[in-house]
Parts: C-alpha cells; sequence; structure tokens
C-alpha cells in the first residue's frame, strides 16, 4: 500500500451521458419508490462543492536549499478550526459571528493534512489560497493516523469545514473529493465516486499498526493527500490519504484506480481535537495478546472446547495491565461495548475511540459459560 500525495476532475455531465434515453432524464428507484430528477441532483453535487471549496487548501512543505536546488513538495489540506483576533485585542471563537465585520484584525486558522504530508526535518510550510502562499507553522503530528495540524493566520474570512458522521456511511453512498493533485496548478480539483466498503481495516506501513479507513471509488492522485472527501450534503467524512498499489518488480509499480482509501471523519475529529493542542492522543493499551478463534482452533499447543464460531482468543495477559484479574488466559472475546469482535485489529481500532476513565463491558466465554466483565480505562 502506498501513500499518496493528490485528484482527478470528474465530469457529471459525462457519466449521465448516454443514458439520457433510458432514465429520460430521471432516475426511479422501485427499492425506495423515490424519484429524482437529475438536474436537481447535479445541482446538489455543485453546491456541495461550493460550500467547502475554500475550506480546502493546498499544503507547500519545502526543505533547506541546497546546491541541488530546494526540495519542494505539495499536499492538500482542510481548514477546520479558527478564530478571530479583534482589533481591540480580544478574541471571538465563533468565526461566523465575525464574517462581515470591520473590526476584525486576523483569523488564526488550523488545518489538518497527512503526516507524510508535513514529513520532514527543518521544513518550511506554507499554505495555498486562491494562487496565494501563507507561511505556516506545525502543530503536531499524529503517531499513529497519518495526520497532522498546521496553523496559519490570514485577514479574510475562510468558512470551516463541517463534519459528517463517518459511521453513517454505507457502500454505494455517494462521494466527492476535493484536492491538488499533481501540484498546485490543478488546486481544487473535483472527482466523484461512492463509498465502496465504509470500514475498511488495513495495515498501515509507517505506524505498523492496523487502521480503519473508508474505501472509496472517487480518484484521487499525488497532491491529494490531507484532501476532503465529503458526503452530498458538504460534510467532511474522510481526509483522503493513500491508494492502492503493489510494487511487484524492481522499479515497477501496479496503481489501482478506483481504490482510495480516508481516513474516517469521525476518526479525524477525534485527533485533531488533540493535535491542535499540540498533543497526542492517549494511546490504551489493555495489555492482551490475542488471535482470532479459527486461527487459535488451529493451533497444536492450543486445546479449545467452545461452540463458539467467532471471537478472539487470549493467550496472554500482562502482569499490572488494565486486564490484569479481569481477564484471563484461555478467555474468548466475543463483544466490547455491544461491538461484535471477531478480529483482534477491530478491538485495537475500537480503543482509540477511548480515554482513560471510560469504561468497557467485556462479553467473553469463560470454560463453556458466557459472562460480562467491565473495565475501567
Amino acid at each position: 500500500m502506498k501513500k499518496i500525495l493528490g485528484l482527478v476532475i470528474c465530469s457529471l455531465m459525462f457519466i449521465f451521458v448516454g443514458c439520457s434515453s433510458l432514465f429520460n432524464n430521471e432516475i426511479f428507484n422501485t427499492s425506495y419508490d423515490v424519484t429524482i430528477n437529475i438536474n436537481d441532483f447535479n445541482d446538489l453535487l455543485a453546491a456541495c462543492v461550493q460550500k467547502v471549496e475554500k475550506s480546502v487548501v493546498g499544503i507547500i512543505n519545502r526543505g533547506s536549499v541546497s546546491l541541488f536546488g530546494s526540495n519542494v513538495s505539495t499536499g492538500s489540506g482542510v481548514v477546520f478550526q479558527g478564530r478571530a483576533r479583534m482589533k481591540n485585542g480580544t478574541w471571538i471563537n465563533d468565526i461566523t459571528l465575525t464574517k462581515d465585520s470591520i473590526d476584525v484584525d486576523y483569523y488564526e486558522y488550523m488545518v489538518v493534512t497527512n503526516k507524510h504530508v508535513v514529513e520532514g526535518n527543518n521544513r518550511t510550510y506554507k499554505v495555498y489560497i486562491d494562487d496565494e502562499e501563507l507561511s505556516a507553522n506545525l502543530v503536531r503530528r499524529d503517531d499513529i493516523y497519518d495526520l497532522a495540524v498546521l496553523k496559519f493566520n490570514d485577514g479574510r474570512y475562510i468558512p470551516l469545514i463541517e463534519f459528517g458522521d463517518s459511521d453513517d456511511m454505507k457502500s454505494g453512498n455517494f462521494v466527492l473529493a476535493i484536492g491538488s493533485p499533481g501540484g498546485l496548478e490543478l488546486y481544487n480539483s473535483v472527482s466523484f465516486g461512492v463509498v465502496s466498503y465504509p470500514k475498511r481495516y488495513l495495515h498501515d506501513e509507517d505506524s505498523r499498526t492496523t487502521v480503519e479507513w473508508i474505501q472509496h471509488s472517487a480518484p484521487i492522485n499525488p497532491g491529494n493527500s490531507g484532501g476532503a472527501l465529503i458526503n452530498i450534503k458538504g460534510e467532511l467524512i474522510g481526509i483522503n490519504t493513500m491508494k492502492y498499489a503493489i510494487e511487484y518488480a524492481k522499479d515497477e509499480m501496479i496503481v489501482y484506480e478506483g481504490l482510495g482509501f480516508a481516513i474516517p471523519s469521525n476518526v479525524v475529529k477525534r485527533e485533531v481535537s488533540y493535535l491542535a493542542n499540540g498533543l497526542l492522543p492517549p494511546r490504551i493499551v489493555l495489555g492482551l495478546t490475542a488471535m482470532r478463534l479459527s486461527v487459535a482452533k488451529e493451533e497444536e499447543n492450543i486445546n479449545i472446547d467452545t461452540l463458539l464460531k467467532s471471537g478472539i482468543y487470549i493467550s496472554e495477559v500482562s502482569l499490572s495491565s488494565l486486564a490484569h484479574s479481569k481477564i484471563f488466559v484461555g478467555d474468548i472475546i466475543i463483544s466490547a461495548n455491544g461491538v461484535e469482535i471477531n478480529q483482534v485489529y477491530i478491538l485495537q481500532c475500537m480503543l482509540r475511540d477511548y480515554k482513560p476513565g471510560d469504561n468497557i463491558i467485556f462479553k467473553l466465554e469463560r470454560n463453556k459459560i458466557i459472562v460480562e466483565v467491565t473495565i475501567t480505562l
């Protein structure tokens, strides 16, 4: 899996050309018994882009100048937070109250992008908006999710992106990707697609852990990293991060189109609440070593007597860990707070949603008896 830094313009008119004779400019969905006018749908998508396009910016990552020139890379970012510095020296956190005010001195904005967009030491960063480059500072990079936050000041009012609920996304939902593929010459290009799979768990090479993704078919390319994936309400439901590619020979690679991946907005919203304050999100460690039940049943040195067909088998519990004296070797975890746990990585990803002091109720099988155990994190 390879990270990307980029997007391709995709025309809705092209999508529907050749179908007018079949649909007569209308789509009739017999499953839901609704009629959708394609012109209205086209206008809706355009309105979604207009709603968020000012919130999506270009990112410039520039290294020091050497005999070989400067090392420059570009990506995309999304403005998600801001506050207004007033001429009287006060701050207003709700910038919508200052949209037409003449009393604003400047705005301070926060931008979320991918960590790999701002990688490197001794770098300088700029935010690109409407052919203008503005100096930016790195606030924090994450060590698990490929996310980072930059801060910059500007005198203009920039609407903040509205977060949608990525857990509501379903396979087949329409999505739009916005970013700067191939460089800032194609700043704020838009592509169209659908959610291919709403929760895909894949291994991240950089963090060496499994993370959650939205898989979608909206074309993305180098330069798109850190850009927005939005729904047809104009809400952010993901940060575009990578596309599927396989290196199969030296200097040769197969790149799959229509296989893009975005970090879900619910994950992004949680992570940036820490990163914007210069902090790393808390990482909960239960102290368990586990394996999928079906795998454990095939191990010669493990004797499992259970009628369960799915779950995760506990093979080790660390001393002085959160799970010690609560969960034991041989237990089979079935669910956590009502979420079915049939893969170890599901529990790993789930733990990132919690903070110290939260409770998790585990449903598990112990000695062929179903029990519930509560662990305070």
